[in-house]
């Protein structure tokens, strides 16, 4: 293929994004550098393994940091980015992944290698090498030819396995109609239970299991045979397994008799068993800290609908916290659960009813509604400690009035001042005065494990003198001066009167 000095990553701190480095000729330039960022499947996802968010992420670190050339150790910039994929390319992929590389610059210098793309590469370039892999997919190209003129193979490979389907390559191709016949005995008690879980298969959707020893007969169509290898002698069970319908987003909303309402916006439900009495949808597909169920009924001529969850909140930011606990609040009261279409806004409520599980701490609601504030006014993703130390509250207290108001009230200042000007004029502090002191340097603050930049700060006060211990201490410095240019005194506020730090870049416009 015409690439040189191919060296692969396995990841750590090197790699910035780099999965595969290398170069090529160019048609203009002597040498092209590459970079390859490798990926088992890709999805149309904002976030999470395989998202496009995370894709674009990668991209843009290949061609922001330089690599060392591994035989020289110079330093090479990146000119060209190649994203294998081991599977198929969507277009919600691309659809989310083009607008992100567009608006950085990099969508003419980056290409996409889907997996039958990859395996036409494989075949052209290193034939000898993929005989016995390729050779059966050849045979089976041959055999769709024709036995089913304009119809391929479309090539699916994992970290596992190489699977593959069947697809149109011509316009109004279509295969033919496909058939497995089986005959199934329902004498005895053994034909009685596979009777009744067929049964629950038609109603519910649910898997249907059985083994070669209850099916009394098999046919299989002569092109199954040629193309699956599906023969009657080398049935050993079969399975009915019902596949996921695409996902549809919803918004679940919780509205309580009392005014309360909550939501878990974005929820994508997909159907993964339907039948003719009941249907089960969940996103446990979605990397979110909450798995949703619904469970829709036909009872007594009604269409009834479950609702079941469970929760992991130990990777969830602490917006996706607020949202569970807020949530979880409404559940616990009477009221009823709202399910409304994302794209359209038709809304479906459940019925009513009085409300099930403990209602989490109002304290524990209260706190996370100041760590979302101070989370959205910084830009800073703060994850979710699961629980709260008394030093945690104080530092979110202290965080959210210096974001929220610019300005956090003091009991008291302790700092180190220039000994010959507070000695030559200690009379001032006799009397309770003003206090104006400016910080030019960055404030920096800690919270849930979190740093903060709050930039300079400037310290303000109204009716302010020396603590009785500081005045002494400046008294006998005044008297028996010691070593050293500045002295250290703690100064407060008298009653009425006023301490605060205050922080420019964050008070109120």
């Amino acid at each position: 293929m015409g690439y040189g000095d191919v060296f692969e990553y396995h990841g750590g701190p090197l790699e910035q994004g780099k999965d595969i480095v290398m170069w090529k000729s160019g048609e203009l330039r002597d040498r092209l550098n590459y970079s390859v960022v490798v990926k088992t499947k890709v999805n149309g996802r904002a976030s999470g393994a395989g998202s496009a968010g995370e894709v674009v992420a990668q991209i843009q670190q290949c061609f922001a940091s330089p690599y060392r050339d591994p035989l020289t150790g110079e330093e090479r910039r990146v000119d060209r980015c190649l994203v294998v994929v081991a599977n198929r390319i969507t277009k919600e992929f691309l659809n989310v992944v083009g607008p992100g590389l567009e608006a950085a610059r990099l969508a003419r210098v980056t290409e996409f290698v889907d997996a039958n793309r990859l395996w036409d590469w494989i075949k052209s370039h290193q034939p000898e090498k993929t005989t016995s892999i390729f050779a059966p997919f050849e045979e089976l190209q041959t055999l769709l030819s024709e036995q089913c003129p304009g119809l391929g193979a479309d090539i699916q490979i994992s970290e596992e396995k190489m699977t593959f389907s069947l697809k149109p390559i011509e316009p109004g191709a279509t295969l033919p109609p496909q058939s497995i016949v089986l005959e199934f005995s329902l004498e005895g008690e053994q034909g009685k239970k596979l009777r009744e879980e067929y049964e629950r298969c038609l109603k519910t959707g649910a898997s249907f299991h059985f083994l070669k020893e209850q099916v009394k007969s098999i046919e299989v169509s002569d092109l199954l045979k040629k193309i699956y290898g599906l023969t009657p002698d080398r049935a050993v069970s079969f399975s009915f397994t019902p596949n996921p319908s695409s996902p549809v987003i919803w918004h679940f909303i919780r509205v309580c008799d009392n005014g309360y309402t909550a939501a878990l916006p974005g929820v994508e439900l997909r159907t993964v068993r339907a039948g003719t009495e009941e249907a089960t949808l969940t996103n446990e597909h979605q990397d979110v800290p909450w798995v949703l169920t619904i469970v829709t009924r036909k009872e007594e001529g009604r269409l009834s609908l479950h609702f079941s969850y469970r929760t992991n909140l130990s990777k969830a930011n602490s917006r996706q916290a607020l949202d569970w606990f807020q949530f979880q609040h409404a559940l616990s009261l009477p009221g009823k659960l709202v399910l409304q279409h994302a794209e359209n806004g038709i809304e479906f409520p459940a019925s009513r009813e009085l409300g099930s599980g403990e209602a989490p701490d109002p304290g524990l609601i209260e706190l996370l509604e100041k760590v979302v504030y101070i989370q959205m006014r910084t830009a800073e993703v703060i994850p979710y400690p699961g629980r709260f130390t008394g030093s945690d509250i104080e530092d979110v207290e202290h965080l959210y009035e210096i974001v929220k108001t610019g300005r956090i009230a003091l009991d008291s200042m302790t700092a180190r001042f220039e000994k010959a000007r507070l000695t030559a004029n200690k009379h001032v502090f006799r009397a309770p005065g003003s206090l104006n002191i400016e910080f030019p340097e960055e404030v920096k603050r800690e919270c849930l494990g979190t740093s903060f930049i709050l930039g300079p700060s400037r310290i303000i006060g109204k009716d302010i003198v020396l603590t009785e211990a500081s005045a002494a201490r400046l008294e006998e410095e005044a008297d028996n001066p010691t070593e050293g240019d500045s002295i250290e005194l703690t100064l407060l506020p008298v009653e009425g009167g006023s301490l605060e730090r205050v922080f420019p870049q964050w008070l109120d416009s």
